[in-house]
């Protein structure tokens, strides 16, 4: 800001303009004509313009008029601050405007003066208009209220009719195709709920897929609806329900072989996919092509990890598949596979309900609902059922010896062998562990029944291979027949497994009938069972002593230890009812440990008394030699009675070998490093392989007594001399069971036999008794003062 050339102050835009190569500056001055024109067209009367000295920039001052200047009239006047820093980097320019106060309100009086004829003819003006849109508006709207309420009560099919040729005929056109398409989606909503309450209520497969073709036809407007089942037992194979639309009966069902959609399925599309007649690979579908389908959707239906059906919508001719279509067709696939799911389901949980999960035989509940049948039937056509309760032999040494899992891997083998053995109409259970059960409807005699048994019986003999290793079990079978030995279920079960135990204490292997005398054994073997629990507790055991003689010298080398229950009401029980009670229940093993206690002790006792023994023998049953801690009790034992290697001879049968040659072996093994003899007892009546011996730390055969001769005709005696002579090749020490008379101990003697035992020798004795025996030498003559 500075003086222009007149003198007068004037106003300057300095401006800076820079470019690559040089610097210049612009200089303007303002043109107050220019800039302040505006303010003289203007109503104000003044208008100053000062910068922040307070020098006057501009001022425009008007002459007043006569009557201005001749009257005190209000003038309005402003004052304010013009910001030029931001822009121009001046200081603020102070500007002071006045007007008279009629001039700047005049428009304000006229507005006064105007506004109240405006405002009557507005609401003139919006009276008339209200008025003429009533009148057009007035009946479309009716007609539309009506037509909600249609809609609201669930009338879909009256359209609204609207003529107007306005936007209320252009929105009748909106509300008709609106409510046509809630009706076409309430009716699709309607019956896939109808489909979704089949699938909830109906428990079979069949219904549903009936009313879902049905609806598929309707809904999709197809010529043709088709759904194919994938068997579950064969990928090849399957069931295809067929609705045509020229056919109003229910669904065909045709059983096709579906190669074609077999290999389809694998990597099919889930939105689905068209085939056309004619096409490569459509051989599956010849069904459909003959009767005239000339295109097809195909929507392949997953359940969990496989594609098992497929929906297949058909039409005779060939065109463009519609978006709504594929649309609608996917919302009928996903319920048809959560009606195969659900049926999976159900299955599943009545496979697992009524199977069992093991060898998939009916269980326990199913064999009873079976067995219900099968005795309702008996009953009204007067003819016979049997029961077969079957318990295999031995299964309970494999499972503790190979595991859980070999003993599984017998349980399906055997179950699948028993299955081959009967008719269609029979019906074989598994109870549960290794008991099985076998309904034979229409039994006509006994005769059937035993050619059922010796069946099953027959089909155990060949070996069952676990682990890459032969192992041989038996089965006991009791046999129980309606009307004669019972007529409910419970009373035939309970009565043949009571036989059962009859065939077990045969001998195993065998099957027995029932017997009305058997309830009172099977009463006294639980009431034994009860009190051999108490025995060990009660003292109510003993030992009785064998002696073991050997066969040059005459002289007492050896003892057995024999157990006995001296029972505080029955006297003497035989070993032969209680032992096997003992290995049924588990009893044997503190028992069998007590013995190999009582044997140490006694052993020990007579040692200190001077009386020589050289070893002294003790049975060991399969659950003791299976039992974890078996080695470390037997060499503790050894330890506390000063048991000398070779002194303590643990006898174990034959059969044990069968169980698990592997693990006995390790057993056997370990037992005979802690100094312990191994005998194999009744040896030639098991299964166990010859080879074994070989593999096996045995030092002792014992000759069952099954096998001692008795008519040395030449034939007689051929077992007993097989057996001698594989011990003497092997190198073991053979002991003869069941010597009887003088003639057999010369034969033994002759054929190289180290001991014998036997009645001839003498009976088994409490240890007082065979200790004035051991002062008695020898036991008998030398064979040469032996007169024959």
């Amino acid at each position: 800001m500075s003086e222009n050339r007149r003198g007068e102050l004037a106003v300057y835009l300095l401006s800076q303009k820079n470019t690559a190569t040089t610097s210049r500056r612009a200089v303007a001055a303002l043109n107050y004509d220019y800039v302040w024109q505006p303010v003289k067209q203007s109503n104000l009367n003044t208008l100053c313009v000062s910068d922040s000295q307070h020098r006057t920039l501009f001022c425009s001052e008007e002459e007043l008029d006569a009557a201005d200047q001749s009257s005190d009239a209000a003038r309005l006047s402003s004052n304010w601050s013009l910001f030029l820093h931001s822009s121009f980097g001046a200081s603020d320019w102070n500007i002071s405007a006045s007007q008279l106060e009629t001039t700047a309100l005049a428009t304000v009086a006229l507005y006064k003066r105007t506004l109240l004829g405006a405002m009557l003819a507005v609401l003139a003006f919006v009276a008339l208009l209200s008025s003429i849109n009533i009148r057009r508006s007035h009946q479309p709207l009716e007609l539309m209220i009506s037509a909600t309420r249609r809609i609201a009560d669930g009338q879909f099919n009256e359209p609204l009719n609207v003529t107007s040729g306005d936007e209320y005929q252009e929105l009748a056109q909106a509300f008709n195709s609106m409510s046509s398409n809630l009706d076409r989606q309430f009716r699709t909503l309607s019956m896939l709920g109808q489909i979704d309450r089949f699938i909830l209520d109906s428990p079979s497969l069949e219904p549903i897929v009936e009313v879902m073709l049905i609806q598929a036809r309707e809904l999709l407007a197809c010529e043709l609806a088709a759904i194919a089942l994938f068997d579950t037992e064969t990928e090849t194979l399957g069931r295809l329900y067929v609705l045509d639309g020229l056919d109003t009966a229910k669904p065909k069902v045709l059983r096709m072989g579906l190669p074609l959609l077999g290999a389809l399925r694998e990597g099919s599309e889930t939105e689905g996919y068209v085939v056309n007649r004619g096409e490569p690979g459509t051989v599956a579908l010849q069904p459909l092509w003959e009767i005239g389908v000339h295109q097809c959707l195909v929507l392949p239906v997953n359940t969990r990890t496989r594609v098992n059906a497929m929906l297949i919508l058909g039409h005779r001719s060939v065109a463009e598949v519609p978006v709504a279509q594929r649309q609608l067709a996917r919302e009928l696939k996903d319920r048809l596979a959560v009606a195969l799911t659900s049926s999976e389901r159900e299955q599943a949980l009545f496979q697992q309900a009524h199977y069992d999960s093991l060898t998939e035989l009916p269980n326990r509940l199913l064999f009873k609902d079976r067995l219900e049948q099968e005795l309702a039937h008996a009953r009204r056509d007067s003819s016979n059922v049997a029961l077969l309760f079957l318990d295999l032999d031995r299964f309970k040494n494999i499972n503790d010896s190979l595991g859980h899992s070999a003993g599984d891997q017998l349980l399906k083998l055997a179950a699948g062998r028993f299955a081959t053995q009967l008719r269609d109409i029979d019906t074989i259970a598994r109870l549960g562990g290794d008991e099985f059960t076998v309904i034979i409807p229409q039994v006509r005699n006994t005769t059937e029944i035993s050619r059922v048994c010796e069946r099953l019986l027959r089909c155990l003999q060949r070996p069952f291979t676990l682990e890459g290793l032969d192992y041989f079990v038996g089965a006991s079978i009791g046999v129980a027949q309606f009307p004669n030995n019972g007529g409910t279920a419970e009373e035939l079960l309970r009565n043949a497994d009571t036989a059962m135990y009859r065939a077990k204490d045969q001998g195993r292997g065998g099957y027995a009938f029932y017997e009305e005398s058997m309830n009172q054994e099977a009463r006294e073997r639980v009431q034994l069972e009860g009190d051999l629990r108490q025995a060990l507790a009660r003292n109510e055991l003993a030992l009785h002593y064998q002696p073991q003689i050997d066969l040059a010298s005459g002289q007492i080398i050896g003892a057995e230890a024999l157990l006995r229950w001296n029972h505080p009401q029955r006297g003497m029980i035989s070993p032969l009812k209680f032992i096997p009670i003992a290995e049924d229940t588990g009893l044997i093993v503190p028992i069998g440990e007590w013995v190999i206690k009582t044997a140490c002790a006694q052993l020990q006792q007579w040692r200190q008394q001077g009386l020589e023994l050289r070893s002294i023998s003790v049975n060991v049953a399969v659950p003791q030699l299976h039992t974890p801690d078996f080695v470390e009790r037997v060499n503790d034992i050894m330890r506390h009675y000063q048991i000398q290697p070779g002194m303590l001879e643990l006898e174990v049968t034959e059969s044990t070998l069968a169980t698990d040659i592997e693990q006995t072996t390790r057993i056997l093994q370990t037992l005979s490093n802690t100094g312990a003899r191994i005998a194999i007892d009744d040896f030639g009546t098991g299964y166990s392989s010859l080879s074994y011996l070989q593999k096996l730390p045995i030092d002792v055969l014992k000759i069952d007594r099954a096998f001692m001769p008795t008519k040395f005709d030449g034939k007689d005696q051929v077992i007993c001399d097989a057996v001698l002579a594989l011990a003497h090749a092997l190198g073991k020490t053979v002991i003869a069971e069941g010597v009887e008379n003088a003639e057999q101990m010369l034969y033994l003697q002759s054929n190289g036999c180290q001991i014998g035992q036997g009645y001839f020798f003498g009976k088994p004795v409490a240890g007082k008794a065979f200790a004035e025996r051991l002062l008695e030498r020898p036991m008998h003559k030398p064979p040469d003062q032996i007169a024959v």
